[in-house]
């Protein structure tokens, strides 16, 4: 009986602890943000913080994926590898002159610094300078730029925002019956006034 169970392997305390990936806090945002002097590499930051979008989303934005909608500024992300991550994302007033400024200087992609690597992935070069400098702050493996998008629902979450809505802005999957299958999603209001609750002590 002892023997039973003998083939099944665990996984080893160190590989849990390298998988454990963290948000950060308003006061680790405040130094990554001071030592960033790079304005594209900080743009990227700011959108992230308050959109939740990953590196490579935002890497690709151009010009036609913003829309106005009844005075507010929606980002449509239309590729993504899940039905669920092709969606609206409502943009935060605090955002909002960051995206205006680069749509008036350019026609196409608005981070014209990026590039695409062998990969074809555009975000890489802010991807690799911005772990230099999370990297020289003292941050170990589990923050990354990907912790921006956890600290952005970790807000969602603490401002008491439903993990359906939050679900869609950041375009994860619900997987429960009513609704992941049956329901049609939240409306761009309840996103916008969801998006609305995530402060900054920083920033706000």
């Amino acid at each position: 009986m002892g023997d039973t169970f003998s083939f099944v392997k665990l996984p080893s305390n160190k590989v849990l602890g390298a998988t454990k990936k963290l948000p950060y806090t308003d006061h680790q945002l405040n130094r990554i943000i001071d030592a960033v002097k790079d304005a594209d590499l900080k743009d990227y930051i700011f959108i992230a913080l308050y959109t939740g979008m990953r590196i490579d989303e935002i890497a690709k934005l151009t010009v036609n994926d913003i829309e106005e909608n009844d005075g507010r500024v929606l980002i449509f992300i239309r590729e993504a590898k899940t039905k669920a991550g092709i969606r609206s994302v409502p943009v935060h007033k605090k955002i909002e002159s960051i995206i205006s400024t680069r749509i008036s200087v350019t026609s196409d992609y608005l981070f014209q610094s990026a590039s695409e690597n062998k990969s074809g992935i555009r975000s890489d070069k802010h991807s690799k300078a911005f772990g230099r400098v999370k990297s020289k702050l003292g941050f170990n493996e589990q923050y990354d730029f990907h912790s921006l998008r956890r600290t952005f629902i970790t807000k969602l979450d603490r401002a008491g925002v439903s993990e359906r809505i939050s679900a869609d802005i950041v375009g994860h999957d619900l997987k429960t019956m009513t609704y992941g299958l049956y329901s049609g999603g939240s409306s761009t209001d309840d996103k916008f006034k969801a998006i609305d609750q995530v402060k900054y002590d920083m920033l706000d």
